[in-house]
Parts: C-alpha cells; sequence; structure tokens
C-alpha cells in the first residue's frame, strides 16, 4: 500500500519540464474574506506518496470539511492511479464549494484500503472575516498643522538623541 509521505495546500505548483523539479507557490493556512457567503478559492493539495511494491496502485480521496464537519466538496478518481515509479506526486485543484462563515475547515486526504477508507493526513485552513472598512473622517486644517508641527518637533529630539549618544 502507498505512504503519503507529505500534504500541502497552496495556490500553484510549477513543474520545470526540463528537469522534473517542482516549485510550491503561495502555501496556505488561513485566508480572510470581506463577507459571506463566498465560493472556496482554488487551491492545490500537492501530496508526494512512496509505493511499498511494484504492484501498488493508489486509491484516494481528497475533501473539504466546513466547520460543522460536513463534506462540501470531494475528488476521488474513478479508478485507482497506477504508480510505476517508486515515488508519485499527486497534486488536485479543489475549489469552488460555497463558504457560509468562518472557523475551521479541513481538508482530509484519505486512501482506501481495500475494506474502507482511512484518513491519512488532514489540513487545516482558518477563514475569518476582515473587519468593515471604516469611511475616512477628513481631517481639520488645524490639526494637519500640529501633525506637522509634531513631527518636526519629534525628528528634533530623534537628532538630539543621536548626537547626546556619540
Amino acid at each position: 500500500m502507498p505512504i503519503l509521505q507529505w500534504a500541502l495546500i497552496c495556490n500553484r505548483v510549477i513543474t520545470d519540464k526540463e528537469t522534473n523539479s517542482v516549485s510550491y507557490i503561495d502555501a496556505l493556512e488561513a485566508f480572510a474574506v470581506s463577507s459571506f457567503p463566498i465560493p472556496f478559492p482554488p487551491v492545490c493539495v500537492s501530496t508526494l506518496w512512496c509505493r511499498e511494491s511494484e504492484e501498488d496502485t493508489l486509491r484516494v480521496r481528497i475533501r473539504i470539511q466546513d466547520p460543522a464537519g460536513q463534506t462540501i466538496q470531494s475528488f476521488e478518481p474513478d479508478q485507482p492511479t497506477p504508480l510505476p515509479k517508486k515515488r508519485h506526486r499527486l497534486n488536485v485543484i479543489l475549489g469552488g464549494a460555497e463558504i457560509r462563515e468562518p472557523g475551521e475547515f479541513v481538508i482530509i486526504i484519505e486512501q482506501h484500503t481495500g475494506k474502507r477508507w482511512r484518513m491519512e493526513h488532514s489540513l487545516p485552513i482558518d477563514v475569518s472575516q476582515l473587519p468593515p472598512v471604516q469611511e475616512a473622517v477628513p481631517r481639520s486644517r488645524n490639526r494637519r498643522k500640529r501633525s506637522r508641527v509634531t513631527k518636526a518637533v519629534q525628528q528634533r529630539h530623534s537628532a538630539g538623541d543621536v548626537s547626546r549618544r556619540r
């Protein structure tokens, strides 16, 4: 049975065609939004699997659970994935499911053991709401003058502190 080596959530995956080197761009563990409901943003769930024998195949399921524990999106191929090489990278893009409230969402990576689904790893994503944007209050002219004077005084004091230290 294949063994999950690691898993990561990121925004993009870039694979170099010549060297097969991989870059995982913008790792993600949390994000904030201005209002709800919103669609879950597209994310890439990247995994590395290692086979134990040449006959191994990979039957995997990746799910997003909301804070209440309900699955809001799932990826599950119809057929097991053959593993011709010792290590196998699997990158799955998920997103679009509706998020109705803030909280901890969990991406769950499961493998079918032949009898049941076994959780291999879970990756939490904290979703929060940004505070409301407040309109800027216009400043009075006197306040602007005071702030310029305050800055000038602060600069003089800072310069004096430096000269005293010498």
